[in-house]
């Protein structure tokens, strides 16, 4: 049975064994990933929050999860560059999960991400996952 804030570790393993080529890691939520020092570029995974979901007396958990391309290109204000180069990881990331369902959860669906970050010559670009499991 899955438990609650589990979903992330799946989404890791599962875009590690997909070799993106980049270092898959985690982050507690965007504004540490903003203050840490970087690794770029990277793929890091960050718990969203979850919410409790029910229908027909069926209580479950639906669980999100953002994947955030971490990308460097200094001394460009516009951050064009740190997206051009999020864009291929993106993709990849995108690709290894659809139609992705992890051990104890319904299939990944996408949600809309919070905005990106340009800070500092790092871009921070993140899609937003989520999955649904029930609670007996």
């Amino acid at each position: 049975m899955a438990n609650p804030y589990q979903l992330a570790e799946l989404i890791a393993a599962r875009l590690e064994s997909r070799n993106i080529g980049i270092p898959i890691l985690y982050a507690v939520d965007l504004p540490s990933l903003v203050e840490n020092s970087q690794i770029a570029p990277a793929i890091n995974i960050v718990p969203a929050g979850i919410q409790f979901v029910s229908s027909a007396g069926t209580v479950g958990v639906r669980e999100s999860v953002r994947v955030v391309a971490c990308t460097r290109f200094v001394n460009q204000l516009s951050g064009q560059g740190a997206r051009q180069l999020a864009g291929p990881y993106l993709t990849a990331a995108t690709v290894a999960l659809l139609n992705y369902q992890p051990s104890g959860y319904s299939p990944i669906e996408f949600e809309t991400p919070p905005i990106p970050n340009y800070i500092g010559g790092f871009g921070y670009y993140p899609l937003q996952f989520a999955a649904t499991y029930e609670i007996s």
